[in-house]
């Protein structure tokens, strides 16, 4: 995204979707860092006013352990485990 002024912003965007209602929540950030995933999620619950039974991830670093990851053995990041 560039402004007026000319200054590049880089931008991210986090999304949830419902799978039955296929409602919506969506932000704009500006890293990818677990710290900003988890505040993305809380306030992805306090919009829906619930937590969902069942997420689905992307193959997201902040989700995924990459050092430790086959194709057909996904290791979830530890912290998120505990998230």
């Amino acid at each position: 995204m560039i402004n007026r002024h000319g200054e590049i912003f880089k931008l991210n965007i986090f999304l949830i979707v419902l799978g039955y209602s296929r409602l919506n929540f969506l932000k704009l950030i500006t890293n990818r860092t677990q710290e900003t995933l988890f505040e993305c999620l809380f306030e992805g619950f306090r919009y829906y006013e619930d937590v969902p039974l069942e997420i689905l991830f992307d193959n997201m670093s902040t989700v995924v352990d990459r050092n430790n990851n086959t194709f057909k053995n996904v290791l979830i990041n530890k912290v998120l485990k505990h998230f």
